[in-house]
């Protein structure tokens, strides 16, 4: 076995341990909610949270939003002097540049998810925080969520807003996340939910 396939196999069992671990830790916590037990806290330094929020769990997602830009952009104006075929080449990429620039735009026009990046989350008993490249910690509180669907066969949980793009986390911890923003979002009935179903089997 050459030492990418090795590498590969150690990275596929890591996730596979992570998924596990992830899973057990979900299963745990859904039977203990259901059982009447509060959800469990955790001491987080650095972050500052709003007044009785409490911190429940903190780990590792791929983050990504769903949105489309307004297909604008900026077209490149090709002025040349000189011999013909110099004034025909220079003119020839211009327009080369702008059908480029155009086709992008066009791409970007479309629905997609997008900023697709791995993120660092913390749960709270109010909402997700997650840590983005370009804008650092981002919350998304469970009081705005207009939409909630989590996806456990597919590793994944989306959320919807009225007032922002709708938001994709998914990876290892998606059971613990859907458990958690399902408790959160939908309160005791969390537990009636067919989709978190798995969680209590």
């Amino acid at each position: 076995m050459g030492s990418n396939a090795r590498g590969l196999a150690g990275w596929q069992e890591a996730r596979t341990t992570q998924s596990d671990q992830w899973w057990t830790y979900a299963v745990g916590c859904a039977r203990g909610l259901r059982a009447g037990a509060p959800p469990p806290t955790m001491t987080v330094h650095g972050l500052v949270m709003g007044r009785g929020e409490q911190p429940i769990v903190q780990g590792d997602v791929q983050y990504s939003r769903f949105w489309a830009a307004d297909g604008t952009y900026n077209r490149t104006s090709t002025f040349a002097l000189g011999h013909p075929a110099f004034v025909l080449s220079t003119l020839a990429v211009g327009a080369m540049v702008n059908g480029s620039r155009k086709r992008a735009a066009r791409r970007d026009a479309t629905m997609a998810w997008r900023e697709t990046q791995q993120s660092s989350f913390l749960v709270t008993n109010r909402g997700i925080l997650c840590h983005t490249t370009a804008k650092g910690w981002l919350r998304f509180d469970f009081a705005m969520v207009s939409e909630f669907h989590p996806d456990l066969p597919n590793w994944s949980v989306s959320l919807g807003f009225q007032e922002a793009a709708p938001l994709r986390l998914s990876g290892p911890a998606a059971p613990a996340l859907a458990l958690w923003c399902g408790h959160g979002i939908l309160g005791n009935q969390w537990s009636a939910d067919p989709r978190l179903a798995p969680l209590l089997a």
